[in-house]
């Protein structure tokens, strides 16, 4: 299972979330869209307007979901502890 977080400098809500993930052990890439074209295509890919954007990708598919989802979070962290 790979949970890639996008963010990018100065976003209260990306900094909430990475400190969220930390705090319960959860393993995650964090990808700046202002520093990585690909991570800010993948975004709108996605269809969401802007940040924070976490992925979670895993064998059977791979869901994201835009802002602060602490319950989503921690069912990540669920299924990478599985």
């Amino acid at each position: 299972m790979t949970v890639t977080l996008y963010s990018q400098p100065g976003c209260g809500p990306c900094s909430f979330v990475k400190r969220a993930m930390e705090s319960i052990g959860l393993d995650f890439i964090v990808k700046d869209i202002r520093e990585d074209p690909e991570a800010e295509k993948r975004v709108r890919d996605l269809g969401y307007p802007g940040t924070p954007v976490t992925e979670v990708e895993t064998s059977s598919g791979s869901y994201a979901w835009h802002g602060v989802d602490l319950e989503k979070i921690r069912h990540a962290y669920d299924n990478q502890t599985r």
